[in-house]
């Protein structure tokens, strides 16, 4: 080998340092540029209104518009709001009729979160006014101030944030909805839905996925490279023992995913201190694991450069998607990798598992059935096409 490189092979470090360093530059530019757009989020207004002598009043509607309004500012569309379009906007909202529609929407996890206009709003609005009619007298009279406010802050929504769904868009819708809030006048009554207590530190909520995620498919990629160069010789060209090889590569996957599985679940349930469900989670990540081992040892099989190259890849483009979703993700993230990034799939499932406890096989099992029956489709060829070799 170093015969073959000569002097090349005091570039070989030097090309290694910058092929890392673009790929974790691919890796993380995603999260360093994440932006909202169209956070899925509803709204019902159960407001029955006010009848009055001058006719009918609803101010839930008028917090309604005001709501969206305030979603345009943030985004910038104030001043250009005929040329604004969806994709600028922060939320995408959802009205519904009935709270039991809203309810059947976060049963599906079609929402990260909801505003709920309360049925006595335009009533309670009308008794705040009232109030601060009298005490704006009464202060008059007496000299004393400030206490016109107190009764505005009586006036609140409820908002529904569905931790479960993503907890780092979570974290972030609550403070815009807030924030959207405070400038319409009224206040947040915020329940979370679909909680975990993970325990561990004051970030294991936002970052237990990433750190489990990314040793998984760490030591996933070194074991897939390992059993291919090790065992997949050019210098055998039988088919029959290419076929033995494949089988005996097949074998080892499904003993070596179950231990990364282990490793990887129990080191970050040790090291964080988290209340994970252990089982559930191996049980997944170990036929997640085999999967993609598969996938990765058989493009290898068929060609070690397709192999390394499709495996740097998905490294590079695939681990933002573990952590933000596709409303957060830039256009290119959005649009081309996360609908077949094998993290994302990772990061969904561990997320249903933890805040919904779902079953194993309900968490996005399919995809992972497709990569690795690509990865036996990929190995059969590379069976074959050591055979034709052999006969020519």
């Amino acid at each position: 080998m170093r015969e073959k490189l000569g002097k090349r092979i005091y570039a070989i470090p030097f090309v290694a340092v910058i092929l890392v360093s673009c790929i974790f530059g691919l890796a993380f530019s995603p999260i360093l540029n994440a932006t909202p757009h169209n956070l899925p989020l509803g709204i019902v207004n159960l407001d029955k209104g006010v009848d009055t002598p001058a006719g009918t009043i609803n101010a839930g509607d008028n917090i309604l518009s005001a709501l969206m309004d305030a979603d345009a500012v943030q985004s910038g569309n104030e001043d250009n709001s005929e040329d604004a379009s969806d994709d600028e906007q922060t939320i995408s909202w959802a009205e519904f009729e009935s709270q039991e529609e809203l309810d059947s929407a976060f049963d599906n996890n079609e929402l990260y979160g909801a505003v709920v206009i309360p049925s006595d709003f335009t009533e309670s609005m009308l008794q705040a006014n009232a109030a601060n009619t009298a005490a704006d007298m009464s202060g008059a009279g007496s000299g004393a101030v400030g206490s016109s406010d107190s009764a505005g802050d009586s006036l609140s929504l409820s908002v529904i944030i569905n931790q479960g769904k993503n907890p780092l868009v979570a974290n972030i819708l609550q403070q815009t909805i807030t924030s959207m809030m405070s400038q319409a006048g009224v206040s947040a009554d915020v329940e979370l839905i679909n909680e975990a207590d993970l325990g561990g530190g004051a970030l294991s909520s936002f970052m237990a996925v990433q750190f489990l995620v990314l040793p998984l498919f760490i030591m996933t990629a070194i074991a897939s490279l390992i059993l291919s160069v090790a065992l997949w010789s050019k210098k055998d060209s039988d088919h029959k023992d290419k076929k033995w090889v494949f089988c005996i590569q097949l074998g080892m996957s499904a003993v070596l995913s179950l231990l990364i599985a282990l490793l990887a679940v129990g080191v970050i349930t040790l090291t964080g201190g988290l209340d994970l469900p252990v089982g559930s989670l191996v049980l997944y990540f170990w036929l997640a694991v085999f999967c993609m081992m598969v996938f990765f040892v058989g493009l290898a099989d068929l060609s070690k450069p397709l192999g390394i190259l499709v495996l740097l890849v998905i490294f590079a483009l695939g681990m933002a998607t573990v952590l933000l979703p596709a409303e957060m993700l830039p256009s290119f993230w959005s649009d081309w990798v996360y609908p077949w990034a094998p993290q994302r799939y990772w990061g969904d499932a561990l997320r249903s598992i933890v805040y919904f406890g779902k079953d194993v096989f309900a968490c996005g099992v399919v995809p992972m059935l497709v990569y690795g029956v690509i990865g036996l489709l990929a190995g059969l060829v590379a069976c074959i096409k050591s055979a034709k070799a052999k006969k020519a």
